[in-house]
């Protein structure tokens, strides 16, 4: 890895051009599932032609402009030409609907937006006649089904062997808009990504010097992006984050991972949506510092088998991602026959004893670390390369929610040191990372149930009334045209997170629960449903959990099952419930026996005065489309318990 410095993105992005140009710098997934590969060269010319077509349409410095897409080259190129300008990229959900979509551009300013295909454009359309600062509209593709693979060629020769194909790789679409009658005018006053390039291209040979001339004019102060909140308890915020934050946090975050030591290529999977701060961090600004490579899937469809294409060397999923790789793995080990099975089950179960001895600060017996080197080598290594993760050594984490102890103890068994990782759009990525012995691969003091220390540069305290601070130079520079929200945020130069928290005597950091989420009930005690909702969806049963009470006498709980689990689980006890509609299916009396075997589990770990007396089981999920969740997968606490008042009152009756 370059031993680069740069005070800002587009400096440290021009020097990896300069530096390694013939180093693979996009993976895009073909149709027939082999990987086109396009290098740091392609990247430059790239972002270096889209720049100058950019400049002609208008756009200059202090525009900000939005990027509604799924995860492909063209969206990070846009990004990094909108910097050079000098011009703010505001990244939007690719599920956002219409209306989410105008709120986001009004609210912004914005003066243009990327849409990334037919489907994106029509939302812009339907209510372009709202926003009178809109003027520039562009779209990646005409073809809602056309390869996510950007067209790279230098001259016309090259052209005949990377143009698109019409064709695209298998990957979930969003819903068409509801608004059928604006899709004949979706293309309205539409420029086309290739004719920019193109376009640039010619400009840049007319004046080559001109790029450079532009990108002299960044500054670290420079905004980086507008980053808008999923809004779990209002409306989005825009967090305004400076190009000089997010170099510290690269420069600050490189130090706590294992890439550099461990000699390997920075090498990721772009599946997480770009506008969410954990997939621009990482698969983006990350790689960036790195030099490396990102490959692009099919999207969470695929995400197994891409996993496995990639080898990533350093991988991060939310709780979920791998709470279902968990499942999946122990479905399949229980598939296997004798003696695979038992082998598998023993190795598993070793690695589990060791990880919670050393969780208690004990030693594992002579017999558990005697056997572990012969099961990594029988069976655990094999695991790791069938899940594609045999790469990241010491560099796989989650994040964005809380994760069951059970579930980082299955991946420690492993041989996969899973470290819980704390951060917000607020502090440009991370807050917190683990500290990690390269060599073991292990956390230092195996604290994997905290999130970790501050990361280099960076300070943490607990305030008075148990909420989490922080101070570094990753903090953002404040909220888009919301200066009372700022200033809640920021005082004395200290970020209120917002968040309940605890640090021991070695600095690490364990989250508690949310401020705004307590429950305060009849008996007065004041209750965070955050360990007992984890305990609750690490139960394969269950797949979502909201707990009430405040103000009752007891905590209650919303629950919706994993209808698959639930059928399969059903059908090894000889009870065939595949056919009932999902209406039936949470009242049906094996779907509440294995509810509240659940219920009955993680009512065994915490305080009377914080078990779950009753639940009701709901027939659909939370989602975005009902609005009960974020577009990062979040519950809206008060949404739910607004929208399910009424049964919520039952339960209480």
């Amino acid at each position: 890895m370059p031993n680069l410095s740069s005070d800002t993105i587009v400096e440290l992005f021009n020097q990896q051009v300069e530096t390694h140009p013939q180093a693979p710098a996009f993976r895009i997934k073909k149709p027939d599932g082999s990987w086109a590969t396009r290098s740091w060269a392609d990247y430059g010319a790239e972002v270096r032609a889209l720049s100058q077509s950019l400049a002609l349409h208008g756009i200059q410095a202090g525009n900000n402009v939005a990027i509604l897409s799924e995860n492909r080259p063209e969206y990070f190129i846009a990004d990094l030409a909108l910097l050079t300008l000098r011009a703010v990229p505001v990244p939007i959900y690719y599920t956002s609907s219409a209306a989410q979509v105008r709120q986001i551009l009004s609210h912004a300013e914005s003066v243009g937006i990327f849409c990334e295909n037919p489907t994106q454009l029509a939302k812009v359309q339907q209510v372009r006649g709202e926003l009178p600062r809109l003027r520039f509209l562009a779209g990646f593709t005409d073809s809602a089904a056309e390869n996510n693979e950007a067209d790279f060629s230098h001259d016309q020769e090259q052209a005949q062997d990377h143009t698109h194909t019409g064709e695209g790789p298998s990957r979930v679409e969003t819903p068409q808009a509801p608004n059928e009658q604006a899709l004949p005018d979706v293309f309205a006053d539409t420029v086309f990504y290739k004719d920019l390039v193109d376009k640039g291209r010619r400009l840049d040979k007319d004046n080559p010097s001109a790029y450079a001339t532009v990108c002299k004019e960044v500054s670290p102060e420079d905004l980086a992006s507008i980053i808008y909140t999923s809004g779990t308890t209002g409306d989005p915020k825009g967090v305004m984050l400076t190009q000089a934050g997010i170099i510290w946090m690269t420069n600050s975050g490189i130090q706590r991972t294992g890439i550099g030591s461990r000699g390997v290529p920075y090498r990721v999977l772009s599946y997480l949506p770009l506008a969410h701060v954990m997939a621009r961090g990482i698969d983006h600004y990350a790689t960036i510092r790195y030099g490396g490579e990102i490959w692009f899937g099919g999207g969470v469809p695929s995400l197994r088998e891409d996993i496995v294409a990639c080898k990533p060397t350093l991988f991060t999923a939310p709780p979920r991602v791998y709470e279902k790789f968990e499942a999946a793995i122990v479905e399949h080990c229980n598939e296997l026959g004798f003696p695979q099975k038992s082998l598998v089950q023993a190795a598993i179960a070793n690695g589990q004893r060791i990880v919670e001895a050393y969780a208690q600060n004990t030693s594992p017996s002579l017999h558990d670390k005697l056997l572990r080197p012969l099961y990594n080598k029988l069976v655990l290594a094999k695991v790791r390369r069938q899940l594609g993760l045999d790469q990241t050594g010491p560099d796989i984490y989650t994040g964005s929610a809380p994760i069951a102890h059970e579930t980082l103890c299955f991946f420690y068994a492993l041989g996969l040191p899973l470290k819980n990782t704390y951060g917000m759009s607020e502090t440009s990525l991370a807050m917190t990372m683990h500290p990690h012995d390269t060599q073991s691969g292990t956390q230092h003091g195996t604290k994997f149930d905290s999130v970790g220390t501050a990361v280099p540069g960076g300070e943490l305290r607990i305030s008075d009334e148990g909420e989490i601070l922080y101070q570094g130079e990753n903090v953002f520079s404040g909220y888009w045209k919301n200066p009372n929200a700022t200033a809640d945020s920021l005082v004395n130069g200290w970020l209120h997170t917002g968040d309940l928290g605890k640090l021991d005597e070695d600095g690490f950091l364990t989250i508690t629960g949310r401020k705004k989420d307590l429950i305060i009930t009849a008996g007065g005690h004041n209750i965070s449903p955050q360990d007992i909702e984890t305990s609750l969806t690490a139960d394969k049963h269950i797949d979502q959990a909201v707990v009430t009470g405040d103000g009752r006498k007891y905590l209650s709980a919303l629950i919706t099952i994993d209808r698959k689990t639930i059928i399969q689980s059903a059908a090894h006890q000889g009870i065939d419930i595949s056919n009932i509609p999902a209406e039936e299916l949470s009242s049906h009396p094996e779907v509440k026996k294995f509810v509240q075997e659940a219920v009955d589990n993680a009512n065994s770990r915490v305080a009377r005065s914080e078990q779950i007396k009753r639940f009701k089981i709901l027939p659909k999920p939370f989602s975005i489309e009902n609005q009960l969740l974020t577009p990062t997968l979040k519950t809206k606490r008060a949404a739910i318990q607004t929208h399910f008042a009424d049964l919520i009152d039952t339960i209480y009756q």
